[in-house]
């Protein structure tokens, strides 16, 4: 530390400061454009450092004396030169860290980026003036991201206290002027600074109560938990663009239970009083912007906030009542019973899971009579209006979404909301026009003249009873060209979704009856009418898509573009005769991309299910003959269709039961969903090409829960037996290609397909032991005790989610004596070795992912790598303890290629000698794209680095960083840094702030400029000249400056001063 200080103020090392010391260094009667003069009084003592050079008690006219302790660390420019900790009366403290642009005056004194806890920094702007008291030191005009200013005028008195620093009258354009009193105890944190009863003409008292997060924008001044009566909390996280005027202070993005987030922005006039606060033009993603008019009176509880008429373009108005009960959250906001015009009532009762999107503002548990309940996910995009309020993804139980987009005009009634224009991917539209009565009840809603492209015409009539389900709208005598009549009878469960609305009992010249259940996905086009899921004795379903022509015959009824879940399409032509039973179906040269034609001869009795009907001997390029013989049962489906038991020379049999999703080419006609004992199904997707051997059959992109593909290529000879049938070179993204090599016996499970010694780059060989039982997924296919010269066994527990690439090998749950569990979540790119199997996304309790990418040398033992007792912010401290050897430095426990938010990757390598400490172990040589490579020592807060610092090392890069405030997201301080730069510019930088464009910090900095101008630069910032910033500071402030009628405060505060220090001294 003495470095640092003696480079900036030599007089701040002095054992003694005096009073008359402490005003000659910052202590002044602060005079600035628009302000009354005001007093700093710094309380210096002998033990503070140079970074509370602001730290003082502020007295302004009006307000009780406060203090202003400027918090400096690591993640506070020095240019926020009164950047400090508030403390006031009644309130927690926070952190002002001010941020000066070209446009605002030096004046604005407490015009600052304010950090809250739980929020990001958002600007507030004093609006000054000759007229107006300093009490209101926060009166000011608010710019924060993508907004347009506006106005928060404290009603502050003499006898109110500082905490309630924005209670106030608010008047935004086109509302009238409403209250917000803050709830405010000393035990509430200052964070929550719009927490406050709302009262507004014609609505009860309602509470908003603030919930932030380290994830919540503060730009979200009314994000809040709004508790409403009848009504469960539900989140309000405003979203402000640019273009969207202060006015709609409730639009935001409301995120409730099980939703996205959408955006509600109020339409607001001088006219319209403040009770319908969410009365707004509704905007989703994908839709355009529709109404909402809450109904709302004084009697009238705000929970009923979305109980609305309804009027969106080609409907007529429509009533939503919501149905609202105390135990009822408003993540069903939409929940109500709906009452159209020709139809009876029934009831949305809104479905809201994480995974379903907001903009199906009406997705919902559609409960009619005589139905089952099957859920609407309304899919809205740019092109379609409101008006289909409820043109929606289909999801019923067992089915894949579809499209239904109502054709609504002004002239038709609501009660055809599913009359509709049907859309499914890979289809021309068609026309479904329910025939509906104000005396037919909704069930029917698909009775219907079915038109499809390149068939005729042709009726659907359902039986429908009063008592008969809405499964079965679609059980009809079937009557198409080139057919016999033959009858449909679906088989329709409680469990059966719509989507089967043609499964049937298909009884066909030469088959076994079997059953046809459509199964409708994204790459099932609609004109083939039949195209269904068909579910044979022994096999579950799997997709047929018939290419159907208006002149071709039924009989072909399997002809058919296969597509199945994760395959491209293939065709399959069947060879079929008059006396070939329908069994064969599947027998056919199957030509599939990347492969060369193959033959696939079904071995078909009379005794055999239809599942097998790729029990065959296969023979292909380069290997020898062998037999898949499937294991199929009941719960398996046919997209396996090379699932069978494998037995291969030297390994116990083993399950390879296909699953094929969207990324997957059918070419790899062995991709599979791998089941071995001990583990989860895992997926293997071959590569396969025309030159490759099959004897490679496992080759293949691995694909397994949570990672992203990364290839295994088998080195096979023939010598080596199939149990080994992991051994082989990895290449995973970012990683050098690495030897995996099983150690397997006759009595080990396939599930510890890697227990293996493992020989990577730079380090040493070591064991991992996968400890594998019944319950345990492959996806941790390094779940280990893991054994490392030096170290105790400790157990790495992958926890894999969709979100975990595979690269990170050995993400997993950490459980070391005396931590709680903390995830590693490696992350690997093309310039890091796999010898950092540790490298990992690390993820603690109450903190945004950060990366550690050890580098690992043959000298260092790999346990140790991490060994530390770590406090970060909002962690517990969790345990790391390394044994390290004297010639591995603690120091380079982070050298990584860092990849945070918003920044593109760029390296950390650490200069790291014999004689550094572990203060700097993120002391590193950082090359970004751009920029010469620079040094970054970071000190950072919460947790603790005692710098043992060189002669040789300038503390003034000591703040260059990625900058992670409690409660804020990362923005990034990119120095620019050279050898021949002084300390003065240790904050020379591209600065890129959230919702800010990066700007150009560069200090005019000579020998002879005080460590006061370190931020006097030239400034450019987009869109403005070059403007210079030269802070007007000496070593001793001009007396004449200060105000006359401060003079005795001042004396008295540097008498206060010279009291405390003394005391502090003896």
């Amino acid at each position: 530390m003495q470095s640092h200080v003696n480079v900036a103020h030599d007089e701040d090392t002095r054992p003694f400061i005096t009073p008359e010391t402490a005003a000659a260094r910052p202590r002044h009667t602060c005079t600035r454009p628009g302000s009354q003069p005001h007093v700093h009084t710094p309380r210096i003592t002998a033990t503070r450092a140079h970074a509370q050079d602001h730290s003082h008690t502020c007295t302004t006219p009006g307000s009780q004396p406060h203090v202003h302790t400027p918090r400096i660390t690591a993640t506070r420019a020095h240019a926020q030169d009164h950047s400090h900790t508030c403390t006031r009366p009644g309130s927690q403290p926070h952190v002002h860290n001010p941020r000066i642009t070209a446009t605002r005056a030096h004046a604005q004194d407490h015009s600052h980026t304010c950090t809250r806890p739980g929020s990001q920094p958002h600007v507030h702007t004093p609006r000054i003036t000759a007229t107006r008291a300093q009490p209101q030191d926060h009166s000011h005009t608010c710019t924060r991201p993508g907004s347009q200013p506006h106005v928060h005028n404290p009603r502050i008195t003499a006898t109110r206290a500082q905490p309630q620093d924005h209670s106030h009258t608010c008047t935004t354009p086109g509302s009238q002027p409403h209250v917000h009193t803050p709830r405010i105890t000393a035990t509430r944190a200052h964070a929550q600074d719009h927490s406050h009863t709302c009262t507004t003409p014609g609505s009860q008292p309602h509470v908003h109560t603030p919930r932030i997060t380290a994830t919540r924008a503060h730009t979200q001044d009314h994000s809040h938990t709004c508790t409403h009566p009848g009504s469960q909390p539900h989140v309000h996280n405003p979203r402000i663009t640019a273009t969207r005027a202060q006015p709609q202070d409730h639009s935001h993005t409301c995120t409730t239970p099980g939703s996205q987030p959408h955006v509600h922005t109020p339409r607001i006039t001088a006219t319209r009083a403040q009770p319908q606060d969410h009365s707004h033009t509704c905007t989703t993603p994908g839709s355009q912007p529709h109404v909402h008019t809450p109904k709302i009176t004084a009697t009238r509880a705000h929970a009923q906030d979305h109980s609305h008429t309804c009027t969106t373009p080609g409907s007529q108005p429509h009533v939503h009542t919501p149905r609202i009960t105390a135990t009822r959250a408003h993540a069903q906001d939409h929940s109500h019973t709906c009452t159209t015009p020709g139809s009876q009532p029934h009831v949305h009762t809104p479905r809201i899971t994480a995974t379903r999107a907001q903009p199906q503002d009406h997705s919902h548990t559609c409960t009619i009579p005589g139905s089952q309940p099957h859920v609407h996910n309304p899919r809205i995009t740019a092109t379609r209006a409101h008006a289909q309020d409820h043109s929606h993804t289909c999801t019923r139980p067992g089915s894949q979404p579809h499209v239904h987009t109502p054709r609504i005009t002004a002239t038709r009634a609501q009660s055809q909301d599913h009359s509709h224009t049907c859309t499914h991917p890979g289809s021309q539209p068609h026309v479904h026009t329910p025939r509906i009565t104000a005396t037919r009840a909704q069930p029917q809603d698909h009775s219907h003249t079915c038109t499809h492209p390149g068939s005729q015409p042709h009726v659907h009539t359902p039986r429908i009873t009063a008592t008969r389900a809405q499964p079965q709208d679609h059980s009809h005598t079937c009557t198409t060209p080139g057919s016999q009549p033959h009858v449909h009878n679906p088989r329709i469960t409680a469990t059966r979704a719509h989507a089967q609305d043609h499964s049937h009992t298909c009884t066909t010249p030469g088959s076994q009856p079997h059953v046809h259940t459509p199964r409708i996905t994204a790459t099932r086009a609609q004109p083939q009418d039949h195209s269904h899921t068909c579910t044979r004795p022994g096999s579950q379903p799997h997709v047929h898509n018939p290419r159907i022509t208006a002149t071709r015959a039924h009989a072909q009824d399997h002809s058919h573009t296969c597509t199945r879940p994760g395959s491209q399409p293939h065709v399959h032509n069947p060879r079929i005769t008059a006396t070939r039973a329908h069994a064969q179906d599947h027998s056919h040269t199957c030509t599939t991309p990347g492969s060369q034609p193959h033959v696939h001869t079904p071995r078909i009795t009379a005794t055999r299910a239809h599942a097998q009907d790729h029990s065959h001997t296969c023979t292909t390029p380069g290997s020898q003959p062998h037999v898949h013989t499937p294991r199929i049962t009941a719960t398996r489906a046919h997209a396996q269709d090379h699932s069978h038991t494998c037995t291969t020379p030297g390994s116990q049999p083993h399950v390879h039961t296909p699953r094929i999703t969207a990324t997957r080419a059918h070419a790899q006609d062995h991709s599979h969903t791998c089941t071995t004992p001990g583990s989860q199904p895992h997926v293997h997707n071959p590569r396969i090409t025309a030159t490759r051997a099959h004897a490679q059959d496992h080759s293949h992109t691995c694909t397994t829960p949570g990672s992203q593909p990364h290839v295994h290529t088998p080195r096979i000879t023939a010598t080596r037996a199939h149990t080994q049938d992991h051994s082989h070179t990895c290449t995973t993204p970012g990683s050098q290609p690495h030897v995996h090599t099983p150690r397997i016996t006759a009595t080990r499970a396939h599930a510890q397909d890697h227990s293996h010694t493992c020989t990577t780059p730079g380090s040493q060989p070591h064991v991992h032991t996968p400890r594998i039982t019944a319950t345990r997924a492959h996806a941790q296919d390094h779940s280990h005790t893991c054994t490392t010269p030096g170290s105790q066994p400790h157990v790495h527990t992958p926890r894999i989610t969709a979100t975990r690439a595979h690269a990170q090998d050995h993400s997993h749950t950490c459980t070391t004596p005396g931590s709680q569990p903390h995830v590693h979540n490696p992350r690997i790119t093309a310039t890091r070795a796999h010898a950092q199997d540790h490298s990992h996304t690390c993820t603690t309790p109450g903190s945004q992912p950060h990366v550690h990418t050890p580098r690992i040398t043959a000298t260092r033992a790999h346990a140790q790598d991490h060994s530390h007792t770590c406090t970060t912010p909002g962690s517990q401290p969790h345990v790391h303890t390394p044994r390290i050897t004297a010639t591995r430095a603690h120091a380079q426990d982070h050298s990584h290629t860092c990849t945070r938010p918003g920044s593109q990757p760029h390296v950390h390598n650490p200069r790291i000698t014999a004689t550094r400490a572990h203060a700097q172990d993120h002391s590193h040589t950082c090359t970004r794209p751009g920029s010469q490579p620079h040094v970054h020592t970071p000190r950072s807060q919460p947790h603790v680095h005692n710098p043992r610092i060189t002669a040789t090392r300038a503390h003034a890069q000591d703040h260059s960083h990625t900058c992670t405030i409690p409660g804020s997201q990362p923005h990034v301080h990119n120095p620019r840094i050279t050898a021949t730069r002084a300390h003065a510019q240790d904050h020379s930088h591209t600065c890129t702030r959230p919702g800010s464009q990066p700007h150009v910090h560069n200090p005019r900095i000579t020998a002879t400029r005080a460590h006061a101008q370190d931020h006097s630069h030239t400034c450019t910032i987009p869109g403005s000249q070059p403007h210079v910033h030269n802070p007007r500071i000496t070593a001793t402030p001009r007396r004449d400056q200060e105000e006359p009628e401060l003079e005795s405060q001042k004396e008295e505060q540097r008498i206060q001063h010279h009291l405390r220090f003394t005391l502090r001294q003896i």
